[in-house]
């Protein structure tokens, strides 16, 4: 295994192929996953987040425009949402990721085990505060009325939670040592964790 501190040089198409496995997973959450109005599993935000640990804010542009061109398969009519959405979406893991990193620099941190403060700052918090803002935005393009909100708010964090600790952690912790030392994740994850 390459050292934790040895810079990984990646291929180039890791720029490219996160958009293409967020567009995949998210229309499969769409076909597979989406019964009124609602994802089931958000597939995206699933397979975005390990992606961020492994290739880092590479990840961004191509989530951006991965959730921006679905957009509409979800709902979303108004023309000046389609970016919005998008970003607010990718906001999900990708503060999670940045958060995550930040924290974890400071001895503190450095201290408790590191599942933790994964599930605590990369899955946890950027759930809770995200998502408001996401039914916010579908409130305010007309899309939900306002007695479903606070519903609505409590299933989206409880689904992103469970999947993000289900799916996307153990994604993170069990392959990308693994995919570290192929040289196509910078992510320096210990297997014990």
């Amino acid at each position: 295994m390459p050292p934790e501190k040895e810079y990984v040089h990646l291929p180039w198409w890791t720029w490219i192929a996160p958009f293409f496995l967020i567009l995949i997973a998210k229309l499969i959450s769409i076909r597979f996953f989406y019964l009124d109005g609602f994802f089931y599993l958000y597939g995206s935000y699933v397979v975005a987040l390990p992606l961020y640990f492994m290739w880092g804010s590479r990840v961004f542009i191509g989530n951006v425009l991965a959730e921006s061109l679905t957009s509409n398969l979800t709902g979303i009519h108004s023309a000046e949402l389609v970016l919005v959405h998008g970003l607010a979406n990718t906001a999900k893991p990708f503060i999670g990721y940045r958060s995550y990193r930040l924290l974890t620099r400071t001895s503190f941190f450095s201290k408790a085990p590191q599942s933790l403060w994964i599930i605590l700052f990369a899955i946890v918090i950027p759930v809770v505060l995200i998502n408001p803002i996401l039914i916010g935005l579908r409130v305010g393009a007309g899309d939900f009325n306002l007695p479903i909100i606070l519903h609505r708010i409590i299933m989206q964090i409880v689904r992103d939670i469970l999947w993000g600790v289900m799916l996307s952690y153990p994604f993170m912790v069990k392959l990308a040592p693994y995919f570290k030392v192929k040289h196509l994740s910078r992510w320096p994850a210990e297997s014990n964790s």
